[in-house]
């Protein structure tokens, strides 16, 4: 298990959010989470299998779904809890609202048949409803034209997220558990599952 501890107010003491977007002013965090990939691969003295069980809650679900949007071939599935908010797969919005720049972003495009192999799920509480943390003003540092069109709630955004990844052909597996608001250990027994059935699956 592997859980990356990303440096927070690089170039902004007041940025925290940066590695979010996986991208910053030329700080590549999803590269930076490939070469811990790659350093743990030489410190245990094992041939890896390049490919991951990728999961993040809240903050880290914004950056495992656009790892996952970036990297499919280093995901054999995903897991995306409670993201605040989402990039969807449409190429008439830039990046990190859509992916229509991506390829000059990242140095490629997104992959839309090999995401479509990737087993995908959601897991939301059914309380958490986030509208008073999750939007984007203008004053901070991610705001983008678009940035809070996917909904008012996390849950008008991960359904907009699901209905995107759908019309794509990616299948998702949808959790919502009932009573619980913006936590993780509820949502951490329907994750174990999800890679249990994916890792039988590929055995």
């Amino acid at each position: 298990m592997l859980a990356p501890l990303f440096p927070a107010g690089i170039g902004n003491p007041a940025d925290s959010d940066n590695y979010k977007s996986l991208e910053y002013e030329g700080i590549r965090f999803d590269r930076v989470l490939i070469d811990m990939l790659d350093d743990l691969a030489g410190w245990v003295e094992l041939e890896l299998d390049p490919e991951v069980l990728l999961f993040g809650f809240s903050g880290g679900a914004q950056f495992a779904h656009r790892f996952f949007l970036v990297h499919p071939q280093r995901v054999l599935a995903v897991s995306i809890g409670a993201p605040g908010n989402v990039t969807l797969l449409d190429r008439a919005r830039d990046w990190w609202v859509g992916i229509g720049n991506a390829s000059t972003v990242f140095g490629h495009d997104i992959d839309l048949e090999r995401l479509a192999s990737v087993p995908v799920q959601t897991v939301l509480g059914g309380n958490d409803d986030g509208r008073d943390v999750i939007a984007v003003t203008p004053e901070q540092p991610r705001w983008m034209p678009g940035a809070n069109d996917a909904g008012v709630t996390r849950g008008d955004r991960i359904a907009s997220l699901q209905n995107n990844y759908r019309r794509a052909g990616i299948d998702v597996q949808e959790v919502v558990i009932d009573s619980v608001s913006h936590h993780l250990a509820p949502m951490v027994t329907h994750v174990q599952g999800f890679f249990d059935s994916v890792l039988q699956r590929a055995a």
